[in-house]
């Protein structure tokens, strides 16, 4: 494989370092990353501390400790004493995920793993139906450095460069049109799972989806790319009739979200209740395999109560430092929170 990469390429990565460092700087990027939610954390683990009468002491703005009469711990924002360094490093590489994940058995997204110098292969990659998502193979996460919807060389060109500025080998897989589940485990169990809900329509066996969107209150929606290829992923399109009862789903993303480049997932549904035991032990199998006490496992699928299998779904991350505030969904949620589950199990408290 050649190390050479065009300077035509060069200069196109070298903009987009540019321009990602001035949009930090000038405070441009409107995404809100954990970093960015330190009240909001500062609240999950007063609120956890006080519900089990344990001491909650503030050290600096974003490192507090937490004690009783035999423990003491110490938390800075989402950053928690449990999983070691080893499977922190393993998390962050999707590449060696995806492979603990087939190793289990567990469907991954057909893709493969390019750089700028092979950037004409993964052009050849890409060529057929359906759509593609391009992200660096380790060390991001928020959507950083992610691209959708990617039909084009024109359009993979874009992704790579960006995707490049994150990390030299990027991966380009095949884009899976469902909604992204985020399932939350402890000490080996399944606790709670939020969704980013898309849009959806019920048949009523005489109109078409289009009609269907206007009728039941998604009129404002687009119906651009995403809506297109979920359908089309279904074998449906605007003009097809449901039947009476069936529930389709007409757009993969949330009916605001269009943009296809770093577009950081908001799971706004608590749906622990909706997840089948088969795809609760799927995903469990896979966090004692990568060696996890305390993890989130992103999927996508369109149904949670069967297994990625049966549903046609696939595994796409594990996250070993996972960030509480995905699973903060309704008031519910705040009374058995996760940072009350995340503190019972470090204190021992039964």
């Amino acid at each position: 494989m050649s190390n050479h990469i065009s300077f035509y390429l060069r200069l196109r990565q070298l903009s987009a370092y540019v321009l990602r460092a001035a949009a930090k700087y000038l405070k441009i990027n409107k995404t809100i990353y954990v970093q960015d939610r330190i009240p909001e954390y500062r609240k999950y683990w007063q609120e956890a501390s006080d519900a089990l009468s344990l001491e909650f002491v503030r050290l600096t703005d974003e490192l507090w400790e937490i004690n009783n009469e035999t423990r003491k711990i110490r938390i800075a924002t989402h950053k928690i004493p449990i999983n070691d360094p080893v499977v922190l490093y393993i998390c962050a590489d999707k590449l060696v995920c995806y492979n603990f994940a087939v190793s289990q058995n567990i469907p991954v997204p057909q893709h493969r793993v390019f750089r700028l110098q092979t950037l004409a292969e993964a052009k050849n990659f890409i060529k057929g139906s359906g759509a593609y998502v391009v992200k660096p193979a380790r060390g991001t996460g928020s959507g950083q450095g992610v691209t959708t919807q990617i039909q084009t060389s024109k359009q993979l060109e874009r992704a790579a460069i960006l995707a490049s500025t994150y990390c030299q080998d990027f991966i380009v897989e095949k884009m899976v049109l469902a909604e992204s589940i985020k399932l939350f485990y402890l000490d080996g169990q399944f606790i709670h799972a939020s969704r980013r809900r898309g849009v959806r329509v019920i048949g009523d066996g005489q109109s078409t989806i289009k009609q269907l969107m206007l009728s039941q209150g998604h009129g404002q929606v687009s119906l651009d790319l995403n809506a297109v290829l979920t359908l089309e992923a279904q074998g449906l399109s605007f003009e097809s009739i449901p039947s009476a009862d069936r529930e389709i789903l007409v757009r993969s993303f949330p009916g605001n979200e269009t943009s296809s480049h770093e577009l950081r997932t908001v799971y706004d549904e608590t749906i622990t209740d909706l997840v089948g035991p088969e795809l609760a032990i799927e995903c469990a199998c896979l966090v004692r395999e990568v060696g996890c006490d305390i993890a989130s496992v992103d999927v996508i699928t369109e149904d949670p109560g069967e297994s990625l299998k049966k549903s046609g779904g696939v595994f796409i991350e594990i996250n070993a430092d996972p960030g509480i505030h995905h699973h903060y969904n309704n008031e519910n949620d705040h009374k058995e929170s996760v940072a009350k589950a995340i503190l019972k199990y470090l204190f021992e408290i039964k």
